[in-house]
């Protein structure tokens, strides 16, 4: 299994770099002040220590994931560069899954991929307010979008079943958030990669038609 992975991430290397490269570098421009300043609004100010307060009510909002991990990854308090790095990380392997899923050739469209991805409106709203949860959000995309990608791997019922893991953690992570940003994005993710997959479909057969009228 580790021998199968070191060979996807050889083989897959360039993108990669790309994908971190562009992501750091718009993800810094757009949200550096915010990990490198003790900027706290009245909720991060209110879970700067999860341990008090914030960790038990997670729980009781049925996001139990997220104290497990706080202990993995991250303290229970909110240290801004520390969240800073995992959300850039997180959001760095969401943008390759997206480069993977609709087959982005283009280096150019995997820069401002990243570039929307990562100062979108969504995120720097979280930053400036929710930033305890900042890497949480970009946690719960990159399982929405890893989704996607391991659904496309059909070949496989592992892979389904990662699919389904995914989606579960996904779930749990975004619970929170009532306004849909994040179960919109998983949407239009599946929606998206649907309609692929019927324009490959299509333009399959449309090809095969017009072999067999050439002959």
């Amino acid at each position: 299994m580790v021998e199968s992975l070191i060979n996807r991430l050889k083989n897959n290397r360039s993108d990669l770099i790309w994908c971190f490269a562009a992501t750091f570098a718009f993800g810094l421009a757009a949200h550096a002040y915010v990990f490198f300043n003790a900027v706290f609004s009245h909720d991060s100010l209110n879970e700067f220590n999860a341990e008090i307060f914030g960790n038990e009510w997670k729980i009781q909002l049925g996001r139990f994931i997220i104290p497990i991990y706080k202990a993995i990854f991250r303290t229970n308090l909110t240290l801004p560069w520390l969240i800073g790095l995992l959300f850039l990380i997180w959001v760095s392997i969401a943008v390759f899954f997206v480069v993977k899923v609709f087959s982005i050739k283009s280096k150019a469209v995997v820069v401002l991929t990243s570039g929307i991805m990562v100062s979108n409106i969504t995120f720097s709203a979280t930053a400036a307010t929710y930033l305890h949860d900042l890497d949480v959000d970009a946690l719960a995309l990159m399982c929405a979008v890893a989704a996607v990608y391991f659904l496309e791997q059909k070949e496989c019922a592992v892979f389904f079943v990662r699919c389904c893991l995914l989606g579960c953690v996904y779930g749990d992570l975004s619970k929170l958030y009532g306004n849909g940003n994040y179960i919109d994005n998983a949407c239009v993710h599946f929606s998206a990669f649907g309609r692929q997959n019927i324009y490959k479909g299509f333009s399959k057969r449309l090809k095969g038609h017009s072999n067999g009228s050439g002959r």
